[in-house]
This record gives C-alpha cells, sequence and structure tokens, in this order.
C-alpha cells in the first residue's frame, strides 16, 4: 500500500466492483420483481377466471357436493395448482385428502387477498411429488351474495424453471463482473503506469542527483499536469547542475588559492572541528596529524592561552615558535545572519627569515660597533698616553704610533668591506667582466699567499696540470676570492700542514677544490659562515685578524658571477671550499 500504482489500481477496481455490483444488485432485483408481478399478475386473472365459472353453480343445492364433479380446473396448466378451499381453511376441490400450508391461505382466511413468491418447499402432488420447487402463491377469498357459501381460491405457480434463469442471469452478472474486474486491473495497471512511471523516474533520477549525479534529464512524453512536472524537474537538475558546477569551479579555484598561498590557513566549524587546512598550514606547523585535531588541541599546540571563539576573535599578530621557526598568526571569527558563530579561520605567515633578519640587523650593529669601537679605543688610550708625555721617549713613541696606525689601517679596511658590501646590496658595484684564465688568476693568487704559508711552516700543494680553463668574470674580483679563501686556509690551519688545491673540469664547467688540514667547521655553523660578521669562535677570530666580512664578499662576487661556492667541513680535521665557475670555449 505504498506504491501509489497499488492504491490507484485498487481503486479503480474497487469503483468497478462497486458500479458492478450496484448495477448486478439492480439487474437482478429488477428481474425478479418484474417476473413476480407477471406472475402474480397471471395468478389473479387466472383467479378471477376461475371464480367466474365456480359462479355459475355456487347457488345449487348440490354445488359443494359436485364442486369437485364440475369442469372448473380443465383449463388449468400443468405448472399451477388450483384449490378451492372454505374458509376455514378445509379444502374442497380438487382433492379433500390434501391440507395446504400457506401463509397465503391464513391472510384470506380472514378476508385479505395475499400473494407469496419465491417460496421454496415440496411438492407433495403431481408427477414430480417430494421435489423441492420454488414456488409463488396467491389466495383470494370469495364472498358469495346471498348465500352462506363463501369460499378461497387459491393458486400458486411452479416457477423454479423461473428462478433457474434468474440464476443463470445472476451468475452470468458475476461472471462479467468477475471479467470486468480483471478488465479493470489491466487497465488500471496501464493507466496506473502512466502516472507512476515518470514518478518512479523522477524518483530514481532525484535519488541519483542526491547521490552526486547531477547532469539528469528524464524524456517529456505528456503535456499534463505529470508532463509539466517532469519539465519543471529537468528545469530544475539543469539549473542545479549548472549552480554545482560553478561551484566546484569555484571550490577548486579557493583550494588552489589556499594551497599556493605563502601563509598558512586552516579553518574550523562552530563545533571546533577542522573543515580545511592547506598544505602550507601543515608545512609551517610540521604536524602531520593536524586533520584529526579540535580547536582545544590546535590551541594547545600552538601555546595560546585560550578556551572558546571569543577568546579568539581580538587576536591578531600572535608570534609563537615552532621547531626553530616563527611564526604569526591572525584569527577571523565568522557568523551566520543571527550573529552567532559559525566558525574560525586562522592565517599563519612565516616570519622566521623576518625574524632571523632582524637578528640579524642587530648583531650586525653590534659587531659594527664593537669593531669600530675596539680599534678606536686603543687609538684613543694610546693617543692619551702619548700626549700625557710618552712621546719623550721614542722607543715608546714609535711603538704607540705603530699600534695607532696598525688600528686605523683596521677601521680603514672594515669601513672599505662595508661599503663594498652595500655597493653589493645596492647593485652599484660594477664588474669589469672579460674572458679570463681561471688557472692563471689561481696561480697569481697562489703565489701572493705562499708568503704567509711560509711563515707558518705550510705547504699549499697544486694537484693540477690544467694551464688552460676560460670564463667570463672580473679578474681582479676572481682573485680576490681566490686569496681570501687560501688566506683563511693558512690562517685556521696549524703550522706545518698542507693546503691542496685540485681542479676537476667538464665540457661546461670546471670546480676548484682548495682543501685545509685546519680546525674545521661544526656542521651547525656551516650553513651561517657566509653571514655578516658571523664568527664560529669570536675571540680567536679577532685574535688572528680580519672583519669578519670576507666570506660575505666572497659570497657576493661569486653570486655576481653566476657561481656557486660550496662547504665540506670536518671539525678538527679540515675544510674543503669547492668553487664552482661556468666554462667558456676560446
Amino acid at each position: 500500500m505504498k506504491s501509489i500504482k497499488t492504491k490507484l489500481v485498487l481503486l479503480y477496481v474497487t469503483l468497478v466492483f462497486i458500479v458492478m455490483l450496484v448495477i448486478g444488485v439492480f439487474i437482478c432485483t429488477s428481474i425478479k420483481r418484474q417476473e413476480s408481478n407477471r406472475v402474480r399478475t397471471d395468478l389473479e386473472t387466472y383467479a378471477n377466471l376461475v371464480n367466474d365459472q365456480i359462479q355459475q353453480y355456487i347457488n345449487k343445492d348440490q354445488f359443494k357436493e359436485d364442486l369437485n364433479e364440475q369442469n372448473f380446473l380443465f383449463g388449468a396448466r400443468t405448472d399451477m395448482q388450483l384449490a378451492i378451499l372454505t374458509m376455514d381453511g378445509k379444502t374442497l376441490a380438487p382433492d379433500k385428502s390434501v391440507l395446504y400450508k400457506d401463509n397465503v391461505i391464513l391472510d384470506a382466511m380472514v378476508g385479505k387477498e395475499s400473494f407469496q413468491a419465491w417460496k421454496r418447499e415440496i411438492d407433495v402432488t403431481g408427477d414430480q411429488e417430494g421435489r423441492r420447487k420454488v414456488w409463488m402463491s396467491y389466495a383470494k377469498p370469495i364472498f358469495a351474495k346471498g348465500s352462506n357459501s363463501n369460499y378461497i381460491i387459491y393458486l400458486k405457480m411452479d416457477v423454479s424453471m423461473l428462478q433457474e434463469s434468474i440464476s443463470y442471469t445472476t451468475r452470468t452478472i458475476f461472471i462479467s463482473g468477475i471479467i470486468a474486474i480483471i478488465i479493470a486491473v489491466i487497465l488500471g495497471s496501464v493507466f496506473a503506469n502512466t502516472l507512476t512511471d515518470p514518478i518512479i523516474k523522477l524518483t530514481n533520477t532525484a535519488k541519483e542527483i542526491a547521490s552526486g549525479h547531477l547532469n539528469q534529464q528524464i524524456p517529456v512524453f505528456s503535456d499534463d499536469e505529470v508532463g509539466q512536472l517532469t519539465k519543471s524537474f529537468n528545469y530544475m537538475g539543469k539549473n542545479l547542475y549548472q549552480m554545482m558546477s560553478h561551484m566546484i569551479i569555484d571550490k577548486k579555484k579557493i583550494e588552489i588559492i589556499l594551497n599556493n598561498m605563502t601563509d598558512g590557513v586552516i579553518a574550523f566549524d562552530s563545533s571546533g572541528r577542522i573543515i580545511h587546512v592547506n598544505i602550507k598550514c601543515k608545512e609551517m606547523l610540521s604536524l602531520d596529524n593536524i586533520d584529526n585535531f579540535n580547536l582545544s588541541e590546535f590551541i594547545d599546540v600552538i601555546g595560546l592561552n585560550a578556551e572558546d571563539y571569543d577568546d579568539l576573535q581580538d587576536i591578531k599578530d600572535y608570534i609563537f615558535s615552532v621547531k626553530n621557526k616563527f611564526l604569526s598568526a591572525t584569527f577571523s571569527i565568522y557568523k551566520d545572519h543571527l550573529g552567532n558563530n559559525e566558525g574560525l579561520v586562522a592565517v599563519f605567515q612565516d616570519i622566521t627569515k623576518h625574524a632571523k633578519l632582524d637578528n640579524m640587523r642587530k648583531e650586525f650593529v653590534a659587531n659594527v660597533s664593537h669593531e669600530i669601537r675596539t680599534p678606536l679605543t686603543i687609538i684613543k688610550t694610546y693617543s692619551e698616553t702619548l700626549l700625557d708625555g710618552a712621546m719623550d721617549e721614542k722607543e715608546t713613541l714609535k711603538s704607540f704610533l705603530e699600534t695607532i696606525n696598525s688600528e686605523a689601517d683596521r677601521i680603514t679596511l672594515l669601513a672599505s668591506d662595508l661599503l663594498e658590501l652595500s655597493r653589493f646590496d645596492n647593485n652599484q658595484l660594477s664588474m669589469n667582466k672579460e674572458i679570463s684564465n681561471l688557472v692563471e688568476i689561481l696561480e697569481n693568487s697562489i703565489r701572493q699567499n705562499n708568503v704567509m704559508a711560509n711563515s707558518k711552516n705550510q705547504h699549499i700543494i697544486k694537484n693540477f696540470n690544467t694551464e688552460e680553463i676560460y670564463t667570463e668574470c672580473d679578474p681582479y674580483r676572481i682573485d680576490q676570492v681566490f686569496t681570501n679563501i687560501i688566506s683563511n686556509s693558512i690562517k685556521y690551519s696549524p703550522e706545518n700542514t698542507n693546503i691542496y688545491i685540485n681542479i676537476e673540469e667538464s665540457d661546461i664547467d670546471c670546480n676548484i677544490y682548495i682543501r685545509d688540514e685546519g680546525i674545521g667547521i661544526p656542521k651547525d655553523d656551516i650553513d651561517r659562515i657566509f653571514e655578516r660578521f658571523y664568527r664560529i669562535d669570536k675571540a680567536r677570530s679577532r685574535a688572528m685578524g680580519g672583519t669578519g666580512l670576507g666570506l660575505s664578499i666572497v659570497k657576493e662576487i661569486m653570486d655576481a658571477h653566476d657561481a656557486k661556492i660550496f662547504v665540506e667541513s670536518e671539525l678538527n680535521v679540515g675544510t674543503t671550499v669547492i668553487l664552482k665557475f661556468n666554462k667558456i670555449i676560446v
């Protein structure tokens, strides 16, 4: 009964059944009534005929004795039975021994004409005595004028054949009704299908749309209400498909934008569950299982003192650190049309580089101040000492003046290096590039540093036989690079050690290896040795001289030549500097 089709068929069949039942009952009742009236008319007519014959003899003295001998009943039909009864119900004719019992006789005995139809009883006379038949009976009291000879004419007719005919008609109507119901079921099913098939298709299509298959269309076969509904459904599905397509495209655009942002983004719903987190956010927070976090767990991870959305809505640029990274977080709460909190969006920025630059700036200023203050302090101290009377001693005067001159040179060198780095930063330092022989420049730098190496009983060993490797460069600047690297190897290596220089080349580039047997560089410091004023051991570095800007200048020069510099080192074993240049075939 949950199916509309079943309901329609059942309704249709019920209507047909009721109509057939009403019509059948009406027809059968009408036939029985019509036949009853016809039989009653026949019985009344026959009773009147019999009475007319009796009236001719009613005044004779011998009437009662001779009634059976008269020819009153010769005209009786075989399907009828006739009896003349006294007013007290006794039989006068034709057979006095037969006692008739009938309700119509009782009515006639009290002077009332009576008729009874469709009575079933056993035949007590005739050839078929003892057989159950269907009868219609009629009794009419006769009151003779001027005589006491009153009597009753009693007639009954065998209507068994008529009953069978009516029963046959009833059976025919019943069978016709069954056939009509069967036809109604078939036609009802066909009719219901015309209504339910489009509805079923609509239902199935709606399920397909609900499962995500939005591009669905249903054929329209009619212009009735169902057809109009189907057209409307198709129109709705088409618009929904287009709308969802635009939404999907917009969503993909937003996802692409979020996933390619340099900022991390994470969003929570009203229950505190994560609904979106981009790749950058995962990288920043270094959390593999962040998708399973809720808002409270997330707040604990970033170390924020907050409990719910209300505590987060005014927080801007919250800075925290995660695994040597500095992050800035800004929280925004989005609300529904009623002003209720619907969720939270947090945007993260990696400010590690800015923090490091800020620290480097502070350290740079501190280092420059220290590097300048130290020689200035020496110069001022020595100058004051001389002014206080030390100038009279020639040896002291000469020593102090040499120290003052050395410290002044140190300040000059520092200023020169700072000016040079400033020019690099502002792209103001021009390079006089030309096609030059790298081997020749390297040999010249080795010769210049041999004096310093010999002073520490060190040897510069060349492990190459190549005489010509050409590249486009500024020879003065490349010589500055070689000199700085070789001088550092000599400076930070103990006495009686060796510095090895090797060259490896291919068709497109060459690598120059400068390896020493010095103190080495810790692994944690290798990435920072090119920073300005960065010193691994500040006390030892200052004692050995230098401004702490040499390697920074080397890195700037190499970058300006599209060349590369790499450092490999092991503490207390030695350091290898690799310089990679592009070759030019001459």
